[in-house]
């Protein structure tokens, strides 16, 4: 498992690790449950390193071996 340096990442930082727009994310979090990021009050997503590695895999699944959003569900 890759080492993050932070306890909490932006939506932002989190687009930026993966070469992802901050959309991308944020319709993968209506699709995936598992993958709900820590809320502040003010609505702004604090990504987890567990998080972070949860997205690796989707990206795995979705954009590198072309399955389908039904398909990484399974």
């Amino acid at each position: 498992m890759e080492q993050y340096s932070k306890q909490y990442y932006s939506i932002s930082e989190v687009a930026e690790i993966f070469k992802v727009k901050t959309s991308k994310l944020r319709y993968w979090e209506t699709q995936f449950p598992h993958l709900m990021p820590k809320r502040r009050s003010s609505g702004i997503r604090k990504y987890t390193p567990e998080d972070i590695q949860k997205i690796k895999v989707l990206i795995q699944l979705i954009d590198e071996k072309g399955l389908t959003i039904e398909g990484a569900k399974q």
